[in-house]
């Protein structure tokens, strides 16, 4: 699995802060906690020096529902913040379109089917709003990986509590 650095534990109180900035528009909670988000991956990527920042994408179904990817309102303000360009690196193939709400862990654990379209930087940050199995994360990183990128790090909001992830408000 790539490295993660979350800002936040997946609980109560950023639960319902992304629920509601996912399922009401409010991209401006999503920007607030990218803005939170920055300085904790800035400290953790010191000497990281990113060529890009990208996302995973959202289905086509939850994008359409929204009017937006959340992943890209927050890799767009964590860019911003860090002086990286973010850019569009990902699409869902159309088996790997299907939104994960509603599916079982083992369901999630598959993640959806990324590809990456074109040759793409060798540094990249890859933003999520949560991670909780990492599959998708990893579908990113494989995909990313077999166009051209050599190092990744990826950035969440809010992780499930486990080893893997380096949560930064403990």
């Amino acid at each position: 699995m790539v490295p993660v650095v979350s800002s936040f534990l997946y609980g109560p109180g950023v639960q319902e802060a992304l629920l509601s900035a996912k399922n009401s528009g409010r991209r401006d909670v999503l920007r607030q906690m990218a803005n939170e988000m920055a300085p904790a991956v800035a400290r953790v990527c010191q000497h990281t020096n990113f060529d890009v920042v990208t996302w995973v994408p959202s289905s086509r179904v939850r994008r359409r529902q929204r009017g937006y990817d959340q992943g890209e309102v927050i890799a767009k303000k964590v860019g911003r913040c860090l002086g990286i360009k973010a850019r569009r690196l990902l699409v869902r193939t159309a088996q790997g379109d299907s939104c994960q709400l509603g599916q079982t862990r083992l369901q999630r654990l598959e993640g959806p089917e990324l590809i990456a379209p074109t040759k793409v930087p060798s540094c990249i940050l890859v933003v999520d709003d949560v991670v909780t199995t990492g599959a998708s994360l990893d579908a990113a990183s494989r995909a990313l990986k077999e166009r051209g990128a050599s190092q990744l790090v990826a950035a969440t909001i809010a992780s499930v509590e486990t080893q893997e992830h380096l949560n930064l408000n403990e």
